[in-house]
């Protein structure tokens, strides 16, 4: 199976176009209008008739498939894709989860609904079959997304009735810090701003693609400078495909 990365960013991320002009997420934006480079990539099927399943993480000699729908959370498979084992239960009581989401940041979860961050101990919950942490942070309701940075720093994305809003929460000393992401209310920011964010694995940033926007965001852990990458002249909103598709449309404010 050969497909290149240009197509493959292209469907992803510059779904919908439309003649809008503005960046909701900061003025340091970059435009570019073309790929520099074609690369093909030649893929084998690793595993067959995967359903059900929200998530993967690969981890040593693991693959760790993650489930909000089937009767364990985390399936362990080798890499000959045999699996090894399975734990975690759907609820809020110990060794459960709930509305559980992979962080980017290896064996750490964002288990939403229970409001914590999880740290997984791989070995143990295989061997004992059920689920065995070697840390637990608390975070926020709505923290859709949720990153640990240095020094006991938690960076949590929180969606709010108005806007999606960033926290910096040291565990340490209580001190908390909320500051707005996208500059614009929308009337359904969830649906419109939605992002995956993932922690660079050597340097203190984070990166969200948002799903509705051909634009990817860049944020600081150290100091909340932000950047903004768009693919082509103009950074597109919903536009008249996505209202009658049943999504929500840009508020009339913002046009």
């Amino acid at each position: 199976m050969k497909t290149t990365a240009s197509a493959c960013l292209i469907a992803a991320l510059v779904i919908f176009t439309s003649c809008h002009e503005r960046n909701f997420f900061c003025d340091d934006a970059k435009l570019v209008e073309k790929f520099p480079m074609e690369v093909s990539l030649t893929a084998t099927p690793f595993m067959e008739n995967v359903y059900g399943y929200d998530g993967m993480i690969s981890t040593g000699n693991k693959i760790v498939l993650l489930s909000n729908k089937l009767s364990h959370i985390f399936y362990v498979y080798d890499m000959n894709g045999v699996l090894s084992g399975e734990f975690g239960t759907i609820g809020r009581g110990p060794g459960e989860m709930l509305g559980c989401r992979e962080t980017g940041q290896g064996l750490l979860f964002n288990d939403v609904n229970n409001r914590r961050l999880v740290s997984v101990d791989l070995e143990a919950s295989l061997a004992r079959g059920a689920l065995v942490q070697n840390a637990s942070y608390e975070t926020l309701p709505m923290s859709s997304n949720c990153y640990l940075g240095r020094d006991s720093v938690l960076f949590i994305e929180q969606m709010t009735d108005s806007n999606f809003h960033m926290i910096s929460y040291d565990m340490k000393t209580g001190e908390r810090r909320s500051e707005t992401l996208y500059s614009e209310d929308v009337d359904n920011p969830y649906a419109y701003y939605q992002s995956t964010w993932r922690k660079h694995p050597e340097r203190d940033i984070l990166v969200g693609g948002m799903w509705w926007l051909n634009q990817i965001n860049i944020i600081s852990m150290e100091d909340g400078s932000r950047k903004s990458l768009m693919i082509g002249k103009r950074p597109p909103v919903y536009n008249d495909a996505v209202s009658t598709g049943g999504l929500p449309v840009h508020s009339k404010k913002s046009l």
